[in-house]
């Protein structure tokens, strides 16, 4: 007879539903990261940006300038005050501007520089997004590419051999935090997208230190250890 104690359990369909969902958000945004990381991979002519924009003491600030901006007259920290004569409330601003803008065209940025409460009017030219040399191409496609489609791959292909174990969603949550470790432009993006990627960029960027705790908390043995029994 068969044995009546044996339950058969349900398919794990929730988990594998949540899963690839989390595939198709993970490849989607990486796809679209590596089309702008990479233009020139796909045949495409995009300015570099002369600038990035940060939150900084609740200002929006341009750091990292390249060599236009700097001799535009622009400097490090300079609170950003308008793109094109447009008040600048956020990185969209920025990012909208850019998204239009083509190599050769100009860039109007209305700057201060703290504690400085005088403005000034600089016209950054923009200048096509070229590659780099051959060893530090290979370093960048390495880890902008390589490695987040490898984290992502390796993520959900562990979920999806043990979809109810709650490590290797831990695991999955840990490695989605390491696809994005760096900036993708997601302002430039254009209204839907670009407000999808910022929630998944958001989302990835909280969720890693939890899971990466919890991980190390289950994984491979509870810690702290129960005592061993002589």
């Amino acid at each position: 007879m068969p044995d009546s104690t044996y339950v058969r359990k349900k398919p794990p369909t929730l988990q594998y539903v949540c899963l690839a969902f989390l595939f198709v958000a993970a490849c989607g945004y990486q796809v679209r990261a590596t089309v702008w990381t990479f233009p020139s991979f796909f045949g495409l002519s995009q300015p570099s940006w002369p600038f990035y924009p940060s939150y900084t003491h609740g200002e929006l600030r341009g750091v990292l300038l390249n060599d236009k901006a700097k001799a535009a007259g622009m400097r490090e920290n300079d609170v950003v005050i308008a793109i094109h004569g447009r008040s600048f409330r956020g990185t969209a601003v920025f990012g909208e501007a850019m998204s239009r803008a083509k190599p050769g065209d100009a860039l109007e940025v209305t700057v201060r520089t703290s504690p400085s409460s005088t403005e000034r009017a600089l016209t950054i030219p923009l200048e096509r997004r070229t590659s780099r040399p051959s060893w530090a191409l290979a370093s960048i496609v390495l880890l902008k590419i390589v490695l987040p489609f490898f984290s992502i791959f390796l993520g959900c292909w562990v979920v999806l051999a043990r979809p109810r174990d709650s490590a290797a969603w831990l695991l999955v949550g840990v490695l989605l935090g390491m696809s994005n470790i760096f900036s993708a432009g997601v302002e430039s993006w254009g209204p839907g997208i670009r407000d999808f990627a910022s929630f998944y960029l958001t989302a990835c960027s909280h969720v890693w230190p939890i899971c990466m705790f919890y991980f190390g908390l289950v994984f491979p043995e509870p810690f702290p250890p129960g005592k061993i029994e002589g």
